[in-house]
């Protein structure tokens, strides 16, 4: 899921990728199913520790302000965000409508205040299995080239084939709805789209269905239908992924030892890079611009355990790591939880870098909460993590950071259990930075 706006590294000497298409490689993906749950009641208090050269840990709880936004009862889920226009795209879990709104700056609330702007004709497909069939991996998701912003989605055409579709521009004159893929045997499970303003158009990081299960991919929008192949050991919650301002992939890769290690697919040559050569599993892989060093940088999970969070510098040959932050715990009701991290993400704010994720106990399959979850916020080069928001016992989800020049909106979601007569929410929190 693609939140935050990328700088270009190397865009100008890449620009005209789109006359190599006949030499670069080939792509494709697995489904998979985001499910939610889980509620109940909780006062959390939270003991965790970021470790960057052997630092020792604090104890902080609830940082930022929290605020339940959107329509009680409707089930927003996936919330995507474009910080330079402030749009929202999100699924409504309940109706499979696509809605593309917009963020007050000053507030961080949805305009208009139910987050209903406007909506394609055509509605998405479930944002997992059900019994119509198999689902999408993700909600919507923003994409921006020179064409403008757009809205891409899953789609379900009258021979019950997944296709993508998008709809915009979004930014500017008036939105139209098309399908761009035509499978004919063998639908999609989601699309992520590049975010590179300087492009003629938007490349597609595809999941596929069915036969081609357990592959990513990637392709043109204007040629969906090819089929790039892009190595990878695992399709994870949030890999593989677009570098950002680059025609590049951030994947993992099993290597000789059978230890799947962090890499760089190269979309332009179709070369794969493995970046770590260190012990244990990596997954999430997300590389960023690091302000810290100067380079770029990548963060990831290491392990089966998901108990750890690294951080790695470029370097050569291989990336150095830098901070390790280990899985925090919080105390509810005499209970301590913090099994695994999940759904990590990077952004950067006035020449830092943060990593947000959740604590919890997730079936990584179909994201179910067996529990309550938290929100956490890390700083590359500080001691310690920090829970977000507010400290009920709740399933959250998914954190997504909207940056804006002088401040930054941290917004989730909290599932609900099937059979569970707890409501769905929509949550902001503001005003978390800098972190206690």
């Amino acid at each position: 899921m693609w939140t935050a706006t990328p700088q270009p590294r190397y865009w100008s000497e890449r620009n005209q990728a789109k006359s190599h298409r006949a030499s670069l490689g080939k792509c494709s993906a697995a489904d998979h199913q985001i499910r939610v749950g889980q509620s109940g009641r909780k006062v959390a208090q939270v003991v965790c520790a970021l470790f960057l050269a052997a630092t020792a840990s604090s104890v902080f709880a609830g940082a930022g302000t929290d605020e339940r936004i959107g329509e009680p009862g409707v089930y927003y889920v996936d919330p995507e965000f474009h910080a330079p226009t402030r749009h929202m795209a999100w699924q409504d879990f309940n109706s499979n409508d696509v809605w593309i709104c917009q963020i007050d700056a000053q507030t961080g609330r949805l305009i208009p205040a139910n987050g209903k702007g406007i909506r394609p004709p055509v509605k998405t497909v479930s944002i997992f299995k059900s019994s119509q069939g198999s689902g999408s991996f993700n909600g919507p998701e923003l994409g921006f080239s020179t064409r403008g912003l757009f809205a891409y989605y899953t789609i379900r055409d009258g021979n019950g084939v997944n296709q993508t579709a998008r709809f915009g521009p979004l930014d500017r004159g008036t939105p139209t709805y098309l399908q761009i893929s035509r499978d004919e045997r063998f639908g999609r499970a989601g699309a992520l789209p590049t975010i590179l303003p300087d492009f003629p158009e938007v490349a597609l990081l595809n999941i596929y269905l069915d036969r081609l299960r357990g592959q990513t991919g990637w392709s043109f929008e204007d040629t969906p239908n090819d089929k790039n192949i892009v190595p990878t050991a695992e399709i994870s919650l949030k890999g593989p992924r677009w570098v950002p301002g680059e025609l590049a992939i951030s994947t993992n890769i099993q290597t000789s030892d059978r230890t799947k290690q962090a890499a760089i697919y190269d979309v332009e040559t179709g070369t794969t890079k493995v970046i770590t050569n260190d012990a244990g599993h990596k997954t999430e892989v997300f590389v960023f611009n690091c302000p810290e060093t100067g380079t770029r940088a990548a963060m990831c999970l290491v392990g089966n355990a998901q108990r750890e969070l690294a951080v790695y510098k470029e370097a050569s040959p291989y990336w150095e790591k830098i901070a390790s932050i280990p899985c925090p715990t919080f105390v509810v009701g005499g209970g301590i939880f913090g099994a695994r991290i999940y759904l990590p993400e990077p952004f950067v704010f006035q020449g830092k870098s943060y990593f947000t994720f959740v604590v919890g106990k997730v079936n990584t399959r179909t994201l179910a909460v067996k529990g309550p979850s938290q929100v956490f916020v890390a700083q590359l080069g500080r001691p310690e993590a920090v829970q977000i928001g507010s400290t009920n016992a709740a399933a959250r989800l998914d954190p997504e950071a909207l940056v804006l020049s002088d401040r930054v909106y941290l917004y989730y979601y909290i599932g609900v259990a099937e059979g569970s007569n707890m409501q769905p929410e929509l949550h902001v929190v503001k005003d978390f930075l800098p972190l206690p």
